[in-house]
């Protein structure tokens, strides 16, 4: 099933008890409301599929796991209303991963900053794509830098370990 949404989608595939929950917006995968409750949605759903015994959360694309909310809706928001949806997105996503039940599996390739961060962290496995390198920090939101950048690294192909790094810009 796939759910498209202005240039981007959410889309679920099923084999053999796991569930691959794939979402993708050509902003970076930066995303935007939308995309995020058919996340929240999906994941809901499959924690309910008697099926369903593994969730892998993932993104299309090598470069970005996920670069956080939409800038272009955060530009937009004239009312508290519209700031307090804006700023539920990711939250309703991570709550859907922390109640659906099942395991959730979350790869990871290139960057993954903001939102994106919180999703690796609420699943209950995060894997870091090798040779793709993965850069996990949080964007300071009126320069857009980031803080606290974390570099994935590498050792005899199955070791991770992080390194924070600092501020650098994204």
């Amino acid at each position: 099933m796939i759910e498209h949404i202005k240039e981007g989608y959410v889309k679920v595939e099923r084999e053999h008890g796991i569930a691959t929950i794939e979402f993708f917006h050509p902003q970076s995968n930066s995303l935007p409301g939308k995309i995020l409750d058919a996340l929240a949605k999906e994941i809901y759903s499959e924690g309910l599929n008697k099926e369903t015994k593994v969730i892998v959360l993932r993104s299309a694309g090598e470069k970005v796991f996920c670069s956080g909310a939409s800038f272009d809706e955060l530009s937009a928001i004239k009312t508290e209303e519209e700031g307090l949806a804006f700023f539920s997105g990711f939250a309703k996503v991570i709550n859907a991963m922390r109640t659906c039940g099942k395991i959730i599996i979350a790869r990871i390739q290139g960057k993954c900053i903001g939102g994106g961060v919180g999703l690796a962290a609420a699943a209950d496995y995060a894997i870091a794509c090798e040779g793709l390198g993965s850069w996990w920090g949080y964007r300071d939101w009126e320069t857009g830098e980031s803080d606290s950048l974390i570099k994935i690294k590498y050792c005899d192909g199955d070791i991770v370990t992080g390194k924070q790094i600092g501020r650098a810009h994204v």
